[in-house]
C-alpha cells in the first residue's frame, strides 16, 4: 500500500502552526482564497484520508520516515475505539496535542449497502 497523492500539502514540514489551509477561525479572510481543487480517478479499494492539520502532518511524517500507517488505517480504522487508539498511539509517538479529525473513505466500484454505526 502506498500514498499516491497528498493534497494540498506534500510534506510534513509544510505544516506550520498556521498552515495556509481552511481554518476553524476566519480572521475576516475569504475562504475562497484558501480553497484548492484536485482531480483524479479512483480505483476499487482506493482509500482517501481527510485530516485536520496535526493529524495530517503526523501521518505524513510517519510516511516520510518509512513507517506509514496506511495499512493499519485501511484495515483497522472504523470505530470510535480504533480512532481513540490511534490518537493515544500518536500522542506517545510524536502527534502534536491538538484537535484531531480523520475521515477515511474507501472507494468501491460497485454499490455497497451503507453500514450503520
Amino acid at each position: 500500500m502506498r500514498a499516491i497523492e497528498t493534497f494540498p500539502l506534500q510534506r510534513a514540514s509544510q505544516f506550520t502552526m498556521s498552515p495556509y489551509l481552511i481554518g476553524s477561525r476566519s480572521d475576516d479572510e475569504s475562504l475562497q482564497d484558501r480553497i484548492h481543487v484536485s482531480k483524479g480517478s479512483l480505483r476499487d479499494g482506493d482509500m482517501l484520508l481527510l485530516a485536520t492539520d496535526a493529524m495530517a502532518a503526523w501521518l505524513l511524517k510517519r510516511h516520510e520516515e518509512g513507517r506509514p500507517l496506511w495499512k493499519w488505517l485501511y484495515r483497522k480504522l472504523g470505530t470510535p475505539e480504533s480512532f481513540a487508539a490511534l490518537v493515544a498511539y500518536g500522542r506517545k509517538n510524536g502527534l502534536r496535542n491538538d484537535d484531531f479529525t480523520l475521515v477515511r473513505v474507501i472507494h468501491h466500484d460497485a454499490r455497497v449497502a451503507a453500514k450503520e454505526s
